[in-house]
């Protein structure tokens, strides 16, 4: 694996090429039919394009090119002679060209969502927070329920939002009428807008719980939870 460039999206990630596969399509081929062959499900994996994202933030496993002796190549049935050959060309279109970064950038560059973000299903999507935002989560965790809300002014839009969904989660009573309802559009919309990939529609919703009620008939205890996330679906929908 050899690093070319961070990606243009998210701070976390790297764009690595895979040395075990000829990148020659890669300096060939333009980003679109790239993309398209990157993500088809049809195709070989000796036939797809050798890109890698690295995510720091979920702990990949990774070790120096030293480390990989010839004895351990041969367990893990790789040619070190094809990776070095690779590694020259990739370091030689680089040279050339430079147009090899451009191009890897693009093909992720159009990954961004061109909705608003969704705050819950981001987590690993964001850079890490910041010092100052982590001094504002051990202030939020400390603050009294009611003073909460005094907290809005020192946060940023994203913090602001996290912390209205932490309010209405977890301390509801501190929510005012306007409030309340945004809560309950919120609440609404997730189980209803079908381009939302990160949650349950409300008919994935149903059919889980009738599911578990049956794997989970003698069990009293689960089938109360889950009557109560029935009680739940019907208190919104």
């Amino acid at each position: 694996m050899v690093p070319i460039c961070p990606h243009p999206i998210n701070n976390n990630a790297i764009i690595c090429l895979d040395l075990r596969i000829n990148p020659v399509d890669i300096f060939d081929l333009e980003a679109d039919t790239i993309k398209e062959r990157l993500y088809a499900s049809a195709i070989p994996f000796e036939q797809r394009p050798g890109i890698k994202v690295i995510h720091a933030n979920k702990s990949p496993f990774l070790v120096s090119s030293k480390v990989m002796t010839e004895e351990i190549a041969q367990r893990c049935k790789l040619d070190l002679g094809n990776c070095r050959e690779h590694l020259r060309a990739i370091q030689k279109e680089s040279v050339t060209s430079g147009q090899l970064v451009v191009k890897l950038s693009n093909i992720f560059e159009s990954n961004a969502p061109l909705e608003p973000e969704d705050i819950d299903g981001s987590l690993y999507s964001r850079g890490f927070l910041d010092s100052a935002d982590k001094v504002m989560l051990k202030k939020i965790q400390t603050c009294e329920p009611k003073q909460l809300i005094t907290l809005e002014n020192e946060l940023s839009a994203h913090m602001r939002s996290q912390l209205f969904r932490y309010r209405a989660r977890n301390f509801p009573s501190t929510l005012d009428s306007s409030e309340i309802e945004k809560w309950q559009r919120h609440r609404h919309m997730r189980f209803t807008d079908g381009s939302k990939k990160t949650c349950l529609s409300v008919h994935e919703f149903q059919q889980t719980l009738i599911d578990l009620s049956g794997r989970y008939e003698q069990n009293p205890k689960k089938i109360r939870i889950l009557r109560d996330l029935e009680q739940y679906l019907v208190s919104i929908y």
